[in-house]
């Protein structure tokens, strides 16, 4: 998909990962057609309903309405085709595995030309399946 890019946050936990996305989310989220902030994914994913839910609620907010409930990961059809038409914006708070990065994210043809996904994240191996993503690494400012 043309133009679309993922962007890591990488750094220790409590160094200020969420903040620098909650500000760059502020600051750019009204150029884009649909946009969702998903916090804590590693403790949300673990809830009751887990990723499902997690997707589910994703989905809804970056289509603006509810969608079908399903018991699976699988997005269907005519979901991934309004998503595809879309420039969206996607940040995922403490992602801690891939699994949850593709049950959330999917493959890059997912999103419409223009979208963004940002990632915070304390694992750097994180995003090894993504040919073109950027990482920005948060320093300590401890010395």
């Amino acid at each position: 998909m043309l133009d679309f890019r993922v962007v890591r946050i990488w750094g220790m936990g409590g160094i200020g990962k969420t903040t620098i996305a909650e500000t760059f989310f502020d600051q750019i989220s009204i150029k884009f057609e649909g946009c969702c902030f998903c916090r804590n994914v590693r403790e949300e994913s673990k809830k009751c309903g887990g990723l499902v839910r997690l997707q589910k609620e994703i989905i809804s907010e970056i289509l603006e309405e509810e969608i079908p409930k399903s018991g699976t990961l699988n997005i269907p059809t005519f979901v991934k085709r309004r998503l595809q038409k879309k420039k969206v914006l996607i940040v995922l708070d403490d992602v801690d595995n891939s699994k949850q990065l593709e049950s959330l994210v999917g493959g890059v043809d997912q999103f419409g030309p223009g979208s963004r996904v940002i990632i915070t994240t304390r694992d750097k191996q994180l995003l090894g399946p993504y040919v073109r993503h950027n990482i920005y690494k948060v320093e300590s400012l401890m010395y």
